[in-house]
């Protein structure tokens, strides 16, 4: 068999066994009985790769749809401090959401924290604040919010602070916050709350 024809049927076998080669996570070595008796290697790139891939669009697409929510409910639309929200064709810089003003991520491409504090927001805050799981730090304090305080808030199981002081928020303080084991801080004052303080 002359080069050529083994090149080409090196190629097949790389076809056929593409799958595989991703399953065992190994390179595939094809030697060419070239004039000079050289060899070429094959080798395919690793599947945690691939699977990376995969789970980063499923966070980013959690996340991404969480901030979202949280923008139009909050008319942040018309502040001008998330002009980098939501607009990467014009701030190319800022398109990625952990880029945002306010927003902080950790290396999985979680948002970790959210502080936007005196940033002239209002309205309510939207249930799925929960899909940011990994939420630590959520701060809004001096704003214009209105509405009951989320009980999503008692889903985030990693919130260390939560920061609600000086806005309008109603109602009662939710049970499950008192269910939130990391929670260190948390800030209501100079709210129109009411009810009975749950029991920590």
């Amino acid at each position: 068999m002359n080069y050529k024809d083994t090149m080409a049927t090196a190629a097949m076998s790389l076809m056929l066994l593409g799958l595989a080669s991703f399953q065992e996570n190994s390179a595939i070595n094809v030697k060419a009985n070239s004039p000079c008796g050289s060899s070429m290697a094959f080798s395919a790139p690793p599947p945690i790769l691939l699977q990376r891939s995969l789970a980063d669009d499923s966070i980013e697409e959690s996340q991404l749809s969480a901030l979202q929510d949280l923008y139009n409910a909050t008319n942040a639309t018309s502040s001008s401090n998330f002009q980098d929200w939501f607009r990467p064709f014009t701030d190319p810089l800022h398109a990625h959401y952990c880029n945002f003003t306010g927003v902080s991520c950790d290396d999985d491409l979680y948002v970790i924290s959210l502080d936007l504090n005196q940033t002239g927001l209002l309205g309510t805050i939207p249930d799925s604040i929960r899909t940011l799981v990994r939420l630590r730090r959520f701060k809004v304090w001096m704003n214009d919010h209105v509405g009951v305080i989320p009980n999503a808030f008692g889903d985030l199981k990693e919130l260390e602070s939560l920061i609600l002081g000086q806005n309008s928020f109603v109602g009662t303080i939710p049970e499950g916050l008192s269910k939130v084991t990391s929670l260190r801080r948390l800030l209501l004052q100079s709210n129109d709350l009411s009810g009975a303080i749950p029991n920590w």
